[in-house]
């Protein structure tokens, strides 16, 4: 609290010394402006109140997402998601191909993303990457880009594949260094 008037111009998030991301999109909020004296005494009759709602994303944008250096272990695939032209924020999600046939066309797929994707607010490419998986597994990568207008365009689905175990000519050998009848090393 001050003793003069006061202007402020800027975030509300610094104001605050909240984060960058303290506000969440397509959210409504309240903020309460109180003043007070140097004892501490609050007027009540002079609280402000103001309700506000931050802005949604919507359809209608050229950006698209494109994969690139997609790589593909027996145990992972990754992959750079980025857009063809600068974004400021991006959704993405990855999954077994059984899951990713519950999203067949563009809209259940943005419809999924913004409900459920990894929000990321950034300039950056994304650096996705899934391990734990099984050998000759099939995982589907989708992402959607958000430009500096808050339009989105056409997200991605891109599928990548684990490498599978093949066979080949190498032969196992085991070489018994203690052999008796109740104790083998």
């Amino acid at each position: 609290a001050t003793g003069r008037d006061i202007e402020y111009m800027g975030s509300f998030n610094t104001l605050l010394a909240l984060g960058d991301d303290a506000l969440e999109y397509n959210t409504e909020y309240t903020m309460w402006f109180i003043p007070a004296q140097e004892s501490k005494v609050i007027f009540v009759d002079d609280i402000i109140s103001w309700n506000f709602k931050t802005a949604n994303f919507t359809e209608g944008g050229s950006i698209e997402v494109v994969s690139s250096n997609e790589e593909a272990g027996y145990d992972y695939v990754s992959a750079e998601l980025d857009t063809n032209v600068p974004h400021m924020a991006m959704f993405y999600a990855a999954m077994p191909t059984y899951k990713a046939t519950g999203y067949p066309d563009d809209a259940s797929i943005v419809s999924m993303l913004l409900s459920r994707g990894e929000f990321v607010k950034s300039t950056d490419k994304i650096d996705a990457y899934m391990d734990g998986l099984d050998a000759d597994t099939e995982i589907v990568f989708f992402a959607l880009g958000v430009d500096a207008d808050g339009k989105y365009g056409k997200p991605l689905k891109k599928s990548l594949k684990t490498k599978a175990y093949t066979y080949n000519s190498l032969k196992p050998t085991i070489t018994l260094e203690d052999y008796k009848v109740d104790s083998t090393i």
